[in-house]
């Protein structure tokens, strides 16, 4: 006759295999955003700040913040790359805006595919244009 103790230990409860990998796939899809927000964010950013900078007209004055939104002045023409954020894992988003003359200019936040170094434009939200 089976001891009670044995019996208890061969009948202990295990948990069920969707619980297992919804627990596998919430952890990798953490990490892949976390991942993503440190060094997506950073590499797509600085990106857009190359692509601004080439881009700019000659004496285009590169801002640390959109005179537009914020409703500032600022002398024209000019140019600024705002932040970047993550808003689910591998893609990444950023604001950028520019003004060469009165009337001329955009501000926009650009969408990115962001695969460790290789950048796909998704789509641009238009904030302002004039």
């Amino acid at each position: 006759m089976p001891q009670p103790e044995d019996h208890a230990v061969k009948t202990r409860r295990r948990m069920p295999r969707c619980v297992k990998v919804a627990v596998i796939v919430a952890v990798c899809y953490g990490i892949l955003w976390t991942i993503t927000a440190t060094w997506g964010v950073a590499d797509v950013r600085s990106h857009m700040l190359n692509v601004m900078e080439r881009s700019a007209r000659p004496g285009s004055r590169r801002l640390a913040f959109d005179p537009v939104r914020e409703d500032r002045s600022a002398e024209m023409p000019w140019h600024f790359v705002g932040n970047a954020s993550s808003p689910l894992p591998f893609v990444v988003g950023v604001d950028w805006g520019e003004m060469v003359a009165p009337l001329c200019g955009t501000g926009s936040r650009s969408y990115f595919v962001w695969f460790f170094g290789i950048k796909l434009a998704l789509y641009d939200t238009c904030y302002w244009f004039s």
